[in-house]
């Protein structure tokens, strides 16, 4: 959330963000963000007093197989062995247009507004909404 007077920065880093981390993203950088989110995840799960219980609580609910059996940080083997084509997989993927949905409240110009989207969203490519594959239930206990 940012201040009407900062639309134009907020579009732009969105823009940024959505069109052009691919290019610029490679190995030595997949080696620090892995160290980030690993160190992350020792941070906020694993040394918290109760901080496994988050996990626990996801494997005994959720069978294999299921999106929210493993938690959104991920497991250290599968952070460390992500690829550089992984990452970029999967923001070729996710990180769309068709995939996005762009809010601006507030003391903005409608104009005003329509011109920024079209200067910073306007020449991206055409793209496709991702498909979303649904997870098979669990059978109810008996």
């Amino acid at each position: 959330m940012l201040p009407a007077h900062h639309l134009e920065l907020a579009l732009w880093l969105e823009s940024e963000r959505m069109g052009y981390f691919a290019r610029d993203f490679d190995a030595e950088r997949l080696t620090a963000q892995q160290a980030v989110v690993r160190a992350e995840r020792r941070q906020r799960y694993e040394d918290v007093p109760y901080g496994a219980e988050r996990f626990a609580v996801a494997l005994a609910l959720y069978p294999e197989g299921h999106p929210l059996r493993y938690l959104t940080i991920g497991r250290h083997d599968d952070i460390q062995a992500a690829t550089v084509d992984d990452v970029v997989a999967f923001y070729r993927t996710w990180y769309v247009p068709a995939n996005a949905t762009l809010v601006v409240a507030g003391d903005v110009d409608d104009a005003v507004l329509d011109a920024l989207v079209d200067r910073y969203f306007g020449s991206f490519p055409a793209s496709q909404q991702p498909r979303r594959p649904a997870p098979e239930l669990a059978a109810p206990p008996r």
